[in-house]
């Protein structure tokens, strides 16, 4: 992965490690699918292309709001760091979030 794009006077350890965990993450994910051959993996952009209208325009629509949480954590959402789906050919997948 070309990360030159990072700035380091503007982006942290902690961000650029995380970044990359979740390129290492989602790149295992595709090639491990590849190479079964039998499981299509769906992309962030086409799940999210059949979502409802308002998740499509909305600024952040990996946002997922969790009620009751900031009782006991102090937040109420989470932004994940992805989304996919495998699925078998011919069968419905399951959509899957990604935060790490």
């Amino acid at each position: 992965m070309d990360v030159a794009f990072l700035d380091q006077a503007h982006a942290g350890a902690k961000f650029i490690e995380h970044t990359l965990a979740i390129a290492d993450f989602m790149v295992g994910l595709e090639i491990n699918c590849r190479e079964r051959g039998d499981i299509k993996l769906l992309h962030e952009r086409d799940i999210l292309a059949t979502a409802p209208e308002r998740t499509q325009k909305s600024r952040e629509p990996l946002r997922l709001v969790l009620p009751g949480l900031s009782n006991k954590m102090g937040v109420s959402w989470v932004i994940a760091d992805g989304l996919f789906g495998p699925g078998l050919s011919g069968r419905h997948c399951r959509i899957f979030l990604a935060r790490s």
